[in-house]
């Protein structure tokens, strides 16, 4: 029961909260997804009381139709992205938490479980575990809580919401027990949900790729591997195979039969790394655009090229070499 309290004519929620450092934070940012905090003394803290309604009530009541339930998760990503580009992690999102105002604008609400991401706190984790059903594994001791562990929550309410199903790979995504393979950020995620909004989601080559890695190893081993690991290893197996037919073609003097597959081969390899590096490029450009921080895609984009041609070209040399001996 929220303790509803009038200051000037205007309504204010009074709470006590242990995390008090998170609300200092939050007083300071004055964030379009947080009501604004009137004061803070001592452990009570005094915030602007949301005249709307609970997601939870709204989709118990069944009152939203799919276009808003749509938009409604748009907005809650993009109001975690918020939260998160401030360092902070909320740690509790669940239907209860999330307020849509009379403008079906997306207010957090309840940060009592909140800590704060920075460098000096990134190590230092809260002892409040959420809400079951909606915590992340992490919550329970399995890892620290991450940007990564709200991402599992917003899974869990997006399942709630109820979206058509061709948003169900996102969600899944979303909800992976691994931290490893959730959305890395949420510039990604974004640009996922707008896609998927948009029409142009399309499963790539190279996701249905991992996808069938994945589920190998966790049908047969048990393990949940990072899709980027996958990648590479994807790519590793094409370069050797790539270097053998060389070293065999020049060995037995039948290259010029085997430069067709060779060619195919090497066209796939370009293809396939060339789409990743336009992806980052995109996602980079996305970034930019959103005013988040796009240099550390443009720094990947550089590393991950130079790092794959270079790699490329000395063992395509040695090939190259091996083959006339």
């Amino acid at each position: 029961m929220l303790d509803i309290i009038k200051i000037n004519n205007k309504k204010y929620v009074k709470k006590t909260v242990n995390n008090i450092s998170v609300f200092y934070h939050l007083k300071t940012l004055n964030l379009s997804s947080v009501p604004p905090i009137l004061k803070i003394e001592g452990n009570m803290v005094y915030y602007e009381y949301i005249n709307g309604e609970s997601l939870y009530d709204l989709i118990n009541n069944k009152t939203l139709n799919q276009r808003e339930r749509v938009i409604i998760g748009l907005q809650l990503i993009i109001c975690l992205k918020e939260i998160n580009d401030n360092y902070i992690i909320h740690k509790d999102l669940k239907p209860e938490n999330i307020i849509i105002d009379k403008n079906y604008q997306v207010f957090l609400i309840d940060f009592g479980a909140s800590r704060l991401y920075d460098d000096e706190n990134k190590n230092r984790d809260t002892q409040l575990f959420g809400t079951r059903g909606y915590a992340s594994p992490e919550h329970y001791g399995y890892a620290q809580t991450t940007h990564k562990s709200d991402i599992y929550s917003l899974g869990k309410v997006l399942k709630d919401l109820d979206l058509p199903s061709n948003y169900n790979d996102l969600i899944n995504k979303c909800t992976e027990i691994n931290p490893n393979d959730r959305f890395s950020d949420y510039d990604i995620l974004l640009e996922s949900y707008e896609k998927i909004m948009s029409g142009k989601h399309l499963v790539t080559v190279k996701q249905k790729i991992n996808n069938m890695f994945i589920n190998f190893f966790k049908q047969e081993y048990g393990y949940n591997y990072d899709k980027s690991f996958v990648q590479r290893v994807v790519l590793i197996v094409l370069t050797l195979f790539y270097i053998q037919i060389i070293i065999s073609g020049y060995s037995d003097g039948t290259f010029k039969n085997d430069e067709f597959l060779i060619n195919i081969l090497v066209l796939f390899i370009m293809i396939a790394s060339s789409a990743y590096i336009f992806d980052l490029i995109r996602i980079s450009f996305s970034a930019k655009k959103r005013g988040s921080d796009y240099k550390k895609y443009i720094k990947q984009f550089i590393i991950n090229i130079l790092t794959f041609y270079i790699i490329l070209f000395i063992f395509g040399s040695i090939a190259y070499f091996l083959g006339y001996r």
